[in-house]
């Protein structure tokens, strides 16, 4: 099924062998609206990823839900993002699913934590087989994760892999590792020059999602 909310795949198993214990000790706990049924929890300890689902009756006010979670998610250090994802407004689109269509409104909105270490995704989601029944309840998900550019990390693994540097790299990371689990990346860089592939890393790990 469709959806805008993107796990780190690939570029995951680099997080997680380098950085797993550390992102498991910064899981948010995640607020869920007062009147929400059906509610299910995701915690992907290993890339820091913590997800809840769950349903709302269609009365429910849009404006309201998004002001619930602007106000905790703002006791949580993070702050509302106005870029592209946020802007976007309400899409509609059909997925195809074992030859039925799936009639889907979708809206998201996105906040950054004030050291732009983390960001949350709210999607809001209609959807039905019947687009009679489009609007009979929305599916709520509240996502949690590191704020780190996938796309670039997954194509920064795939180049590495491919080179056959793979695990010469991660011996190399592992090196430098400090004793709070985090990577000493300018003494790797200082003392490893010819080594591109470090900054380059850096500079993924530390950019914030476009």
């Amino acid at each position: 099924m469709k959806t805008i909310i993107v796990y780190i795949i690939l570029g995951s198993i680099l997080i997680s062998c380098i950085f797993g214990d550390t992102l498991a000790g910064n899981i948010v706990n995640i607020p869920v609206y007062p009147s929400a049924e059906k509610v299910e929890t995701y915690i992907d300890k290993d890339i820091s990823v913590h997800s809840k689902y769950y349903v709302l009756s269609n009365d429910i006010n849009i404006s309201d839900l998004i002001s619930f979670y602007s106000i905790e998610l703002e006791k949580l250090d993070f702050l509302k993002v106005e870029n592209n994802l946020s802007k976007k407004g309400w899409t509609k689109f059909i997925d195809v699913n074992n030859g039925k269509e799936l009639h889907i409104c979708q809206l998201s909105k996105e906040w950054l934590s004030r050291n732009e270490a983390k960001r949350a995704i709210l999607l809001l989601e209609y959807k039905s087989y019947d687009i009679k029944k489009l609007h009979s309840e929305l599916f709520v998900t509240i996502q949690i994760m590191p704020n780190i550019n996938e796309l670039l990390l997954d194509r920064f693994y795939k180049e590495i892999k491919d080179s056959g540097e793979l695990e010469k790299f991660m011996k190399l990371l592992a090196k430098y590792e400090t004793s709070d689990g985090n990577i000493d990346f300018d003494k790797a860089i200082s003392e490893n020059p010819e080594n591109s592939y470090l900054q380059r890393y850096k500079e993924i790990l530390h950019d914030a999602y476009p």
